[in-house]
């Protein structure tokens, strides 16, 4: 089970990377609440720098920063507007790297249209045209397949770094995917899926997810979410968001809640590992 004082004890000293969207902002608040609940009286520093979301547990010297990122892959403004490449790490690959623990994740934003998308161009290969959109599947593959790549191509010292990906994250939008298809959301879920399977199945991306896992040389540990978080239709804040408008939140995650089994899990890897000392 997650203790927090272990956890800091063995950690003493080092720094947690969560590298991702909100999501994985979601687990950042969640380590960070679990952590401040073992040792309450200790001081806690929150920062706030450009994407970065920083908390530090200064008398353990253990540092939990989540920095901001859709796509993993880099975003350069150009004189036609943002142009998401494929093939480029992002910028700040080089700050990551310093990192004692590194948790990935990119997902949510791929099938993302409009303005809200947060890019107008996108572009694969520094010789191939820039184009106004493409397939949401291969553009995902692609840019997680440039992340595996930065990952075998030697910046990251792994006798220093632990190294994660974390699973695809499900939503909720779809409840004929569990059998209900006369709701229209999760907005009415208060109880878990009994069992272990989703009837859906797993998301289609997941399998990208595993093929590119499966091909890095290096050692990187897969945190496999997926279907546990499928099971708990009724984690997320569903109406009780705080959008003001009505919106039915069936991305993010309550807390406590099913960020917290997702902590536990790696919890579990780090204390366990031996050459976390």
């Amino acid at each position: 089970r997650f203790d927090g004082k272990v956890f800091l004890e063995k950690l003493r000293g080092k720094t947690i990377v969560i590298v991702g969207d909100s999501i994985s902002f979601n687990q950042q608040e969640s380590l960070t609440c679990l952590l401040h609940a073992a040792v309450a009286s200790l001081g806690i520093t929150y920062v706030k720098f450009q994407n970065t979301f920083i908390d530090e547990f200064q008398e353990y010297g253990v540092t939990i920063a989540e920095f901001y990122t859709r796509f993993l892959a880099q975003i350069t403004t150009e004189k036609i507007g943002r142009v998401l490449k494929l093939h480029l790490i992002n910028d700040y690959g080089n700050v990551w790297k310093d990192a004692d623990v590194l948790i990935f994740n990119t997902g949510f934003w791929w099938d993302v249209n409009g303005n809200q998308k947060g890019w107008d161009f996108i572009q694969d290969g520094e010789n191939n045209p820039i184009v106004r959109d493409m397939d949401r599947t291969l553009a995902f593959r692609k840019a997680l397949t440039t992340w595996a790549k930065w990952v075998d191509s030697g910046v990251l010292n792994f006798a220093k770094t632990k190294v994660f990906y974390q699973g695809f994250y499900p939503d909720h939008y779809r409840p004929s995917e569990w059998g209900r298809p006369e709701l229209k959301d999760c907005a009415k879920e208060t109880e878990p899926m009994s069992g272990s399977t989703y009837p859906a199945g797993p998301p289609p991306r997941l399998s990208i997810v595993e093929q590119v896992l499966s091909s890095i040389k290096s050692p990187v540990q897969f945190l496999n979410v997926t279907t546990l978080s499928q099971l708990r239709k009724d984690g997320h804040p569903g109406r009780y968001s705080d959008a003001g408008n009505g919106f039915v939140d069936c991305t993010h995650w309550c807390l406590a809640g099913i960020p917290d089994t997702w902590s536990s899990i790696i919890f579990a890897y780090l204390t366990l590992d031996e050459n976390m000392a």
